[in-house]
């Protein structure tokens, strides 16, 4: 085999063995191709993580600020109850007791 010859060969025997899971030069190490498709995966798998995490952290906001809104509720009508109880008490009621 000249050396004109080799470097024909070298890019022969690559592209050859494409489809190949190793490269034929690191047999250890997976082909680019595949290398690349699992890097897609774990970042989807991050990506749908995230997302997930992302709608739980939403739905946990929602869930405390309906809770809020029903504490700042109570609140007024506890503030309204005691306000009428209060003047009620100190005006004398309209309303007959049955001790009365």
């Amino acid at each position: 085999m000249s050396d004109k010859n080799a470097a024909h060969l070298i890019h022969r025997l690559r592209f050859r063995r494409r489809d190949h899971k190793a490269s034929p030069f690191m047999p250890h190490s997976r082909a680019p191709i595949m290398a690349g498709r699992e890097s897609n995966n774990k970042r989807m798998a991050m990506t749908e993580k995230e997302e997930r995490l992302a709608r739980d952290r939403a739905e946990i906001a929602a869930r405390v600020a309906s809770f809020r809104k029903t504490q700042q509720k109570f609140e007024r009508e506890r503030k309204e109850y005691y306000e009428t109880t209060l003047a009620n008490a100190l005006n004398g009621s309209s309303r007959s007791t049955l001790w009365r």
